[in-house]
């Protein structure tokens, strides 16, 4: 299935999808463009697939590769990032980072929100600058963080400072519902139940817009020559299930 036009498709894995066969996902007609692959969950967990995966994915050049992590809020991020850190460095070198913020642990609004931004901000200052941003859905970010700032610090304060990589499925509403202080977006998780050749297991089907996929390195083979100039954001999108959405 071809991504909407100012798309690209994406999807993301774990040690949950087995052992992919690379070269019949790449060869499926949802045309992987971006792979997310999780690579840590708090801050002693690898996911057991992660360096095969990027290791395997390495002869693909033509398709972004982005790490994910999933803080345990309660855990500094110091601690976080020594274990992020450590896991990027025994794979192939990502694109971006991503910081999948979906556990609360019990802590409060600011912990969480601040959790979120420490990270982010120490992947950035690790070589990631502008090619970090976040996981999440409205219906963790809403109740547990809300709208509030995420630091008090000068530098990207906001949660609309950060590219929102965002959940929201075909089956609960025809409108997709952003978090809390966005109101954009870079990528829409829109299927957990995605089927694509060479994996075994159901897979996250995703889109990105193009915008963002150049951004963070991507490029079209061939390069595009027609592109509309708009921001795609400001423009009347297919959405995957075949009804029209304003994103």
């Amino acid at each position: 299935m071809s991504a909407p036009a100012g798309y690209v498709n994406q999807i993301d894995v774990s040690k949950w999808q087995g052992v992919p066969d690379w070269n019949a996902v790449m060869a499926d007609p949802f045309d992987v463009k971006v792979v997310a692959l999780r690579a840590t969950l708090g801050h002693t967990y690898r996911d057991s697939q992660y360096v095969n995966n990027m290791r395997a994915l390495r002869p693909y050049d033509n398709v972004l590769k982005v790490a994910y992590h999933v803080p345990t809020p309660g855990v500094s991020a110091d601690d976080h990032l020594r274990h992020i850190e450590d896991t990027l460095r025994d794979a192939p070198p990502v694109d971006a980072n991503v910081v999948d913020m979906e556990l609360d642990k019990g802590q409060s609004p600011e912990k969480i929100a601040g959790l979120f931004y420490d990270i982010a901000v120490g992947l950035e200052e690790l070589g990631f600058k502008n090619k970090v941003f976040i996981y999440t859905a409205a219906w963790f970010w809403n109740p547990q963080v809300g709208g509030i700032p995420l630091s008090d610090s000068d530098y990207k304060p906001n949660a609309s400072d950060w590219a929102l990589w965002f959940a929201h499925y075909y089956g609960t509403t025809r409108t997709p519902v952003l978090p809390m202080g966005w109101n954009s977006y870079v990528a829409w998780q829109y299927s957990d139940k995605g089927s694509l050749a060479g994996i075994d297991a159901q897979v996250d089907l995703n889109i990105m817009k193009k915008g963002y996929y150049r951004q963070l390195g991507g490029v079209e083979v061939p390069p595009p020559t027609d592109d509309p100039v708009e921001d795609p954001a400001e423009i009347p999108v297919e959405a995957p299930w075949g009804y029209i959405v304003k994103v």
